[in-house]
């Protein structure tokens, strides 16, 4: 047992604090993302969490405005040291930070090794207790997007009952599949449950026979009673315990370069 101790302790010292990291994006812009994001995250930290959420969207700042939030600094002024980490993340509720970085974080993938490497050191010293890392991408598909869906370890698509928002869901998935094949739905502004639950079951049974991915059914509401679910059935979900990363490793996969651009053009 004690060398067990042992051996857990100096896992810890080498690879870091252990976080539960979840990408969250849009199959259409009426999904209702902006609402469900922070109704989640403020969930989460209700829950004793420490949540730190990146804004990767590009539209214009419409989360931190959902967060009656108006940031003056964001990754960018951070790397370009015209702003510290401090100023850069903003507290929107009681052990939620937001960080935008949908300027930023392209440009850090395209430092040299070593510069590259100094920067997610500062950037792991300044998130130490953060426990879960919300990725918000919204409607985005930018180099940053597809490498958050390769580095998160849930993903997690917010779509609805409505077929031309389920089409755009079969896009989304047909773009980023390459990426990984395991994803979560979340049938948002839905009706009713049954509705939804046959939906998924179609939307499954389609994206396992033509795009060789698997889809698993987060949940569905019309309201905040499917997102409180949704934060207690985490705790049941295979991840952070059998897919543990460190921050450092998140943030690693989160900003390295050579992302494939042939994602865009795959037929």
């Amino acid at each position: 047992m004690i060398f067990a101790d042992q051996a857990e302790g100096l896992r810890k010292v080498l690879a870091g604090e252990y976080v539960h990291t979840m990408l969250v994006a849009c199959a259409l812009g009426q999904t209702g993302g902006l609402g469900f994001t922070s109704d989640f995250v403020r969930s989460l930290a209700l829950n004793g969490r420490k949540v730190l959420v990146i804004d990767l969207s590009k539209d214009g700042g419409q989360l931190a405005q959902t967060f009656q939030v108006y940031p003056r600094y964001d990754l960018q002024h951070f790397i370009e040291d015209r702003a510290s980490l401090e100023e850069a993340l903003y507290p929107v509720g009681e052990g939620v930070l937001l960080l935008q970085a949908s300027r930023g974080l392209d440009r850090l993938a395209g430092f040299s090794p070593a510069i590259h490497q100094g920067w997610i050191n500062r950037l792991e010293k300044g998130l130490q207790g953060v426990q879960f890392i919300l990725v918000y991408t919204g409607l985005t598909l930018s180099d940053a997007a597809l490498r958050a869906t390769d580095a998160c370890q849930d993903c997690l698509l917010l779509s609805s009952t409505q077929k031309s928002t389920v089409t755009a869901a079969y896009a989304w998935l047909k773009a980023v599949r390459h990426k990984r094949r395991e994803f979560w739905i979340y049938l948002n502004q839905t009706p009713a449950f049954e509705e939804a639950l046959k939906v998924f079951d179609n939307m499954a049974y389609a994206a396992r026979d033509f795009l060789d991915v698997s889809l698993r059914f987060a949940g569905a509401a019309s309201g905040k009673d499917g997102i409180n679910t949704l934060v207690e059935a985490i705790a049941d979900w295979p991840c952070p315990k059998d897919a543990a990363v460190s921050l450092a490793a998140f943030l690693q996969r989160l900003c390295m370069s050579g992302v494939d651009k042939r994602v865009f053009h795959e037929s």
